[in-house]
């Protein structure tokens, strides 16, 4: 299994619109660093699983749904508790299932739509499997100048420590 993040491109922060407490929150501001990340096409986000095959994600929308679930899903599997990764928007609608199994990870694929049909089941090590996600994580926030000027922003990263 591969969840990986390439940026070659650095974002400021401080250059994001302006974010209103009534309207706006954590996913706003993580959406609004997709849409200008994904303006750069060197950048690449990219899940392989269960099938030889790179999955059909992208940087605006698909990644956006990853990192509002990549805290919750950080913390279960150090834990040791079961997780997943939904990818539920429109052209993906496929799901990661994580199961806990005596320090290791059951990984299956679903898929929403019907489209897709994943070939194999993986295992990976929670160990593995942990570095895995906290390295894309980190690909994520080093891209990002200025990351502790907004207070969304913040909170999020709050919720990855």
């Amino acid at each position: 299994m591969l969840i990986q993040l390439e940026l070659t491109s650095e974002l400021d922060i401080t250059q994001l619109r302006q974010y209103d407490d009534e309207y706006d929150n954590e996913i706003s501001v993580l959406t609004d660093i997709c849409t200008e990340l994904s303006k750069n096409k060197l950048n690449q986000f990219k899940i392989q699983a269960f099938s030889n095959e790179l999955w059909p994600v992208d940087i605006e929308t698909d990644l956006v749904v990853l990192l509002e679930q990549l805290p919750v899903c950080i913390r279960e599997i150090n834990l040791g508790s079961d997780s997943s990764i939904d990818l539920y928007e429109q052209g993906i609608s496929r799901e990661i299932l994580l199961k806990f199994n005596q320090g290791n990870y059951n990984c299956y694929g679903k898929s929403h739509d019907g489209i897709w049909v994943p070939s194999y089941a993986e295992n990976i090590s929670q160990t593995d499997l942990l570095k895995m996600l906290k390295t894309f994580l980190d690909h994520f926030l080093s891209a990002l100048k200025n990351k502790h000027s907004n207070k969304y922003l913040v909170q999020w990263l709050s919720d990855n420590t």
